[in-house]
């Protein structure tokens, strides 16, 4: 079955709700300007009332039970009626009831206590007198009936209906455009999905200025869902070329040294090549061995399966420790790896996953220091310890300080030494994360970079 479109749709929707609208106010009008006729007539025949009631006193009714009396410019039919002692109405061939009228209508017991009774029925009103004749022992009332003119109403029925077609045509028309306006913001932001859908993550929803506040801010929505992306695509990409980097230099030194000794090449030379070449393809071997190690961590942060276990420890101790086994290739690189000990701070974390970001910071620490490496923790706070690592490198600059936690991004312009795996900074801020804390890069004051990562005294692990 073929559906109908939104357009379609918007545009039946509001054409039948304004001629619902046009009925039921047409109707309303027809209703109350016939209600104000019938009561204007009303009111005036009880104006009329004296004179009605001196033209009944100076009238034999007796001998004419049907009469019709020009009172000033309008006329009313005078007809002659009987009512006996109980109130009923007594029908005869000379006395009866207006055709129009009922007997409840006149309120007979009324009459008998010589009241005068008005009303409406229908497109009639009456004006009913009572006479102080009695035929036998039935009160003798007249009725006067004037007929309510409704050639005015019936002659404004074509009007209103034409009316109401111009303004159902209006609103026909005007409702085409807003289904219009509404819907092409709509088809719009369709085929920029439908683009995305493809792989096309260029695509972007572009809409006039004047679109809807709803549509525009799911248009922008759509386009920021895109560019986020577009962008992880392309860190996706850079990701896959600096790991497929970082594997191709490893190998292809482990095989040329691993084809060498396999073919007799080195037995020929110095004798300490062959040994040099064992420790050039252990250190490769260590060196994949530590990047599919990070990889692995990064896969288990990402899946929320990766594990802690806090047990209480002092940071100031961990921070050292983890610090002081760097301190060898600290002194190989020349660089001064320089360890504050302040004082004790009790925390409840898991020490090696600290351990784990005191090291991948001072590995980062080291790969682009000048000469020194400072390292220490200080409480922050009433309820959080910081871990600090400054290096007096060439820095980073301020508007790319956000991306450095980015997974092998770099933005330093001065290339770094061959330390770590260039995933040490993720691993840093995803740990930090899943701890209940959080890391930040900043410019360090005498120059460099310092990296800040802040946990709480009591760190529960946050990878849900």
């Amino acid at each position: 079955m073929t559906r109908i479109s939104l357009r379609t749709r918007l545009v039946a929707a509001f054409t039948g709700v304004a001629l619902v609208v046009l009925v039921l106010s047409g109707l309303a009008t027809f209703g109350l300007v016939r209600r104000s006729l019938q009561q204007r007539a009303l009111s005036d025949m009880r104006s009329r009332s004296a004179d009605l009631a001196a033209a009944v006193r100076s009238t034999d009714f007796t001998a004419r039970p049907a009469q019709k009396f020009r009172i000033g410019l309008r006329a009313a039919d005078m007809q002659a009626v009987l009512i006996g002692p109980a109130g009923e109405v007594v029908d005869s061939p000379n006395y009866q009831l207006p055709p129009s009228l009922r007997a409840s209508d006149i309120q007979p017991n009324a009459l008998l206590t010589n009241q005068e009774v008005s009303g409406r029925r229908g497109e009639t009103v009456f004006l009913a007198i009572p006479t102080s004749t009695h035929v036998g022992r039935r009160l003798l009332v007249v009725i006067a009936t004037e007929r309510v003119d409704m050639t005015v109403l019936r002659n404004a029925l074509p009007l209103m209906l034409a009316a109401g077609v111009i303004v159902l045509i209006g609103v026909g028309l005007l409702s085409v455009w807003l289904a219009r306006r509404l819907t092409r913001p709509i088809q719009t932001i369709e085929r920029a999905a439908a683009q995305l859908a493809t792989g096309d993550l260029t695509a972007r929803a572009e809409l006039p200025p004047h679109t809807d506040e709803e549509l525009a801010a799911l248009a922008h929505a759509l386009n920021s869902m895109a560019a986020q992306l577009d962008q992880a695509r392309g860190s996706e990409r850079a990701f896959l070329l600096s790991i497929s980097h970082d594997l191709r230099t490893p190998l292809t030194s482990i095989r040329g040294y691993a084809e060498a000794l396999a073919d007799g090449t080195l037995d020929a030379a110095d004798p300490n090549d062959r040994k040099r070449a064992a420790t050039i393809i252990g250190a490769e071997g260590r060196r994949l061995e530590r990047l599919v190690r990070d990889l692995l961590d990064l896969s288990q942060l990402d899946s929320r399966q990766f594990s802690f276990h806090p047990r209480p420890c002092d940071v100031t101790e961990l921070v050292r420790d983890a610090a002081e086994a760097f301190a060898p290739q600290a002194r190989e690189l020349g660089i001064a790896l320089n360890i504050t000990s302040g004082e004790s701070l009790p925390v409840d974390v898991d020490p090696e996953r600290l351990g784990q970001i005191v090291a991948n910071l001072i590995e980062n620490a080291l790969k682009y220091a000048t000469a020194r490496v400072e390292v220490y923790a200080a409480p922050q706070g009433e309820d959080r310890v910081a871990v600090v690592v400054v290096d007096d490198g060439p820095g980073i600059p301020g508007d790319r300080m956000a991306r450095v936690f980015e997974r092998l991004y770099t933005v330093r312009e001065t290339p770094g030494r061959a330390v770590g795996t260039g995933l040490g900074l993720a691993i840093v801020r995803e740990l930090a994360v899943a701890m209940g804390g959080s890391a930040r890069a900043e410019v360090a004051p005498g120059g460099g970079t310092r990296f800040v990562v802040s946990v709480p005294l009591r760190a529960t692990a946050s990878l849900t």
